[in-house]
């Protein structure tokens, strides 16, 4: 049973145990004058860890640090707001550079539905369907997460850049492993080449931490 103020719901930390600028999100009831509670907000909580960490970010640990602090530049450096680049991530997942002539894409539609699904099969060749089963097939992957809720899983995994940045991430180091478990030379691929055939010009691009950053965009936060 939660207590006063506070909802059931999972509490999200975004670094370790032991780091010592750490960031925790979670939902409770805004508070009121007189111990009454408000409608439901999200609260993101940073806790310094160490002398170290005070002295850097506060100058000290009295009270007088803490009213004197620049909390607006706190927030700046250790609060990241991103959006999700749709136009670089498909080009990212095709394997095609990271700039282009075609006209951008806007937003990536969720695959809900058996009609959507038939559809996208037409277009297997376009990087635009290989993110939309990439989203999907990742809502899958989280879906235990979201206790089962298919569309919220749908919606956190097409809209989140944390969500996004997490997989993208996961693809990359499957993509390293892949690349170092050959045991195949280059001299050996060379003999593997068949006479007479002429050689490939295009090659996809890898999932590099790089490419991965080009998928997301800074939201500059405004001083309050």
């Amino acid at each position: 049973m939660p207590k006063s103020g506070f909802m059931a719901g999972p509490t999200f930390y975004f670094e370790d145990r032991k780091s010592r600028v750490a960031l925790k999100c979670y939902c409770r009831y805004s508070k009121r004058a007189q111990g009454e509670f408000g409608q439901p907000c999200v609260r993101l909580e940073w806790t310094l860890r160490g002398k170290a960490a005070i002295e850097r970010h506060l100058k000290g640990n009295k009270i007088k640090d803490l009213l004197s602090a620049d909390l607006n530049r706190f927030a700046k450096v250790n609060l990241l707001l991103e959006e999700v680049d749709y136009t670089a991530l498909v080009r990212l997942i095709g394997g095609l550079p990271l700039k282009s002539r075609r006209s951008p894409v806007t937003a990536m539609p969720a695959v809900t539905g058996i009609n959507a699904i038939m559809a996208a099969q037409r277009r297997k060749g376009d990087p635009n369907y290989l993110v939309q089963r990439m989203l999907e097939n990742f809502a899958y992957r989280e879906l235990k997460k979201f206790n089962g809720d298919w569309p919220l899983a749908v919606w956190a995994c097409n809209n989140s850049p944390a969500q996004i940045r997490g997989y993208l991430g996961h693809l990359r180091r499957i993509e390293e492993l892949r690349r170092n478990q050959s045991r195949v030379t280059s001299a050996q691929k060379k003999g593997l080449r068949k006479r007479g055939r002429p050689r490939q010009r295009y090659r996809p691009r890898s999932i590099s931490t790089y490419r991965i950053n080009a998928c997301f965009q800074r939201i500059q936060l405004e001083p309050v």
